[in-house]
């Protein structure tokens, strides 16, 4: 009797243990939620820097010079505040 008593408390303090270090430890299943979540973030903010990265391409290869595109060298002049011969520029607020 006095033997199973034992067992049972041993076994209740085991599983007492790694339940508790299943919910609090740095491997915990609260921290693996947050790993997750930050790990969906962090693939949207990759995939939206992806596209700004591709954006950014397409505008360096416009202006190459054997593929030099006059709308996006217009565009950069007038940001510039410059202008083309004959050209005015209206600036609104």
């Amino acid at each position: 009797m006095l033997r199973s008593l034992g067992l049972m408390t041993f076994l209740v303090l085991f599983m007492g243990y790694w339940t508790y270090h299943l919910m609090n430890g740095p491997r915990s299943i609260f921290v693996r939620e947050q790993i997750e979540d930050e790990k969906a973030y962090l693939g949207a903010e990759l995939t939206r820097l992806e596209q700004e990265n591709q954006a950014l391409r397409q505008q360096i290869a416009g202006l190459h010079p054997n593929t030099l595109d006059e709308d996006l060298l217009i565009e950069r002049l007038h940001a510039m505040s410059l202008t083309l011969p004959g050209e005015i520029l209206l600036y609104v607020d």
